[in-house]
């Protein structure tokens, strides 16, 4: 059974001990920040401090208390960086890495944890408190590998343990199908609690053999979905939303999933295609042992994480994938925020508001995806004051801040936001994918390049801390060739590009910023392929025939080029045309190709 523990405190007040330091200032400083913690005055501390290291940087006990101190303010960063720059000048202080070690634990970042805390342990190998830290930060840097069984049914086990669909669901009878039909193996009852349907939702679900419960609604989701846990004995409960529908096969891995005994709980990867192309994907702990400890919470976005955590049970993460329908179209995500906002906005003006911090995170994604982006970034700044948060759920909020400060015009803001969170989550690739797209959309292309590679170089995204959501590898792979595109370094552009289409972007953009960065990088004949492929799957895109055309010049085919450009008019009202339609995707050189400038004449 996999569970979670916290790291135990590390030293955290001032060391009495002589101020290290030949700066006479300095030693003052540090000596009078001694005294304002003594009368736990920590502003007076911490200006004090900041005030020794300014006067000698080379002070390391004075860098170690300052983090200490700002561990104690809840300023993260500024610990982390405290710590970090004790240890560049004293590699092997004990105070320095027990701190950083154990911040990283609670940082997320196992792999940075475990080595500091094993140098502890070297150095000091009966400290029971390293060992410890040690022992959690290793369990958990464990708990990030992805669990995979196959997709094959397992031989009839004795005593084998029984597993519910529990859902609940309005309106859903044109899902219900799909969802019915991919649990089939996966599960031994189906619990659906309705909600007011006036559909065939109930006549489905008892179609299908489904237990039906009735739920009056609350505009409370977490209420809902508990009315149903509370209706089942089964021993394990896989939630799925009513608009889901497990992937094929992944039934049969789910139930391998829970016959292996190696935890109380598991992530399902979630993943909801929209029709402009995206796909959203999101680890839920929504595969648990039955019992009272498992229980949602929040009207809306409800989550289990949390409650699962507090039983002590820490998730291990899994490859079953369900495919999500709720949010296809932009009238569906639409509906949703209205919903969501209607929801949030009741509970924030009530007496209970303070009962779910998370409130404050939902409510700020949703005021972004209507574009009141002040109003987002107050709501976020708010919830990232809460001391213990999650390390996934303080860097979620963090990525949606910056990009809350850059789209209500604070650029310097979001940027200074985004330092903060490459810092404190250098692990993450959902971080620096974020820093990416910050990066890009403010057309800072080398730093952008930068933050993409490190995506790519990063593990996925560990743990499910309530939302996990990743860009797939060949989306980061078309982002970074963009910001290549955005240097002009085109050759390099190609690279990634083409390894996105061999990754399985079959987008037409996708293909036409290839088929333009081989051409303008003097590989015209490496285009052709890409683009008669892409317009076979998209035939009405003319983007992709203009760029076909242009190609073919390039590639001394001036003859094959002609049927894709005479009908539609000139020559150079057809070069205007392209160079006004691909502004947005990247900048068209002064001469596209050697060919074009004398066909371009009049």
């Amino acid at each position: 059974m996999a569970k979670r523990h916290r790291p135990l405190p590390a030293p955290r007040p001032p060391a009495v001990r002589a101020a290290a330091t030949t700066v006479p200032a300095a030693a003052q400083a540090w000596q009078r920040g001694t005294r304002h913690f003594k009368h736990s005055d920590l502003p007076a501390t911490i200006a004090a401090f900041r005030e020794a290291v300014r006067l000698d940087p080379r002070f390391v006990a004075a860098f170690i208390d300052l983090g200490a101190c700002l561990l104690e303010t809840h300023d993260l960063a500024g610990a982390q960086a405290a710590f970090a720059s004790a240890l560049a000048l004293a590699p092997d202080n004990l105070l320095a890495l027990e701190n950083l070690g154990t911040l990283w634990v609670q940082l997320g970042n196992f792999g940075e944890a475990v080595a500091c805390l094993e140098r502890v342990h070297k150095l000091k190998p009966a400290d029971s408190t390293t060992l410890a830290n040690l022992e959690i930060a290793r369990a958990q840097l464990q708990a990030t590998a992805v669990l995979s069984f196959p997709p094959a049914a397992l031989p009839a086990l004795p005593g084998a343990a029984r597993i519910a669909l529990c859902l609940i669901a309005r309106n859903a009878a044109q899902h219900l199908p799909a969802l019915f039909e991919s649990v089939r193996t996966a599960v031994d009852e189906i619990l659906l609690v309705d909600t007011g349907s006036t559909d065939a939702t109930v006549q489905l679900a008892l179609q299908a053999g489904a237990r039906v419960e009735h739920f009056a609604w609350i505009d409370d989701f977490a209420a809902a979905k508990n009315f149903a846990l509370q209706h089942t004995t089964a021993d394990w409960v896989l939630h799925l939303d009513a608009d889901m529908a497990l992937a094929p096969g992944h039934g049969y891995k789910l139930r391998r999933t829970v016959a292996s005994g190696l935890a109380d709980a598991y992530t399902l990867l979630v993943q909801s295609p929209h029709d402009n192309g995206n796909i959203e994907t999101v680890a839920h702990a929504w595969l648990f042992k039955n019992g009272p400890h498992a229980r949602f919470s929040g009207a809306v976005h409800e989550q289990i994480y949390s409650q699962l955590r507090a039983a002590g049970v820490e998730p291990l993460r899994t490859d079953i994938l369900a495919h999500h329908f709720g949010y296809l179209t932009a009238a569906d995500r639409q509906q949703r925020k209205d919903r969501d906002l209607h929801i949030l906005e009741q509970i924030s003006a009530g007496s209970a508001a303070a009962d779910n911090p998370l409130n404050h995170f939902y409510l700020g994604r949703v005021y972004f995806g209507l574009g009141r982006h002040i109003e987002a970034a107050s709501e976020l700044r708010q919830y990232l004051e809460i001391a213990n948060l999650s390390w996934r759920m303080r860097a979620n909020a963090s990525h949606l801040l910056a990009e809350s400060l850059n789209a209500a015009g604070q650029a310097e803001a979001a940027l200074a936001v985004c330092a903060e969170y490459t810092r404190l989550f250098a692990h993450d690739r959902i971080s620096w994918t974020a820093a990416g797209q910050l990066y890009l959309s403010l057309a800072m292309h080398t730093d952008a390049v930068a933050a993409y590679e490190r995506a790519l170089a990063a593990a996925p995204a560990a743990g499910a801390e309530g939302i996990v959501v990743e860009l797939s590898p060949a989306t980061l792979l078309v982002q970074l060739g963009r910001a290549l595109c955005g240097l002009q370094r085109w050759a390099a552009a190609a690279v990634q590009l083409g390894a996105a289409v061999a990754a399985g972007d079959a987008s037409a953009a996708t293909a036409l910023a290839l088929g333009h960065a081989l051409r303008v990088s003097d590989a015209a004949s490496a285009a052709l392929g890409p683009l008669q492929t892409a317009i076979a799957a998209h035939p009405a895109d003319a983007r992709l025939q203009r760029e076909l055309g242009l190609a073919l010049l390039a590639a001394q085919q001036p003859g094959a080029a002609v049927p894709f450009w005479s009908a539609r008019g000139s020559w150079l009202h057809w070069m205007q045309t392209y160079s006004t339609t691909s502004a947005q995707l990247m900048p068209m050189p002064t001469n596209c190709c050697r060919q074009c400038a004398p066909l371009a004449q009049p």
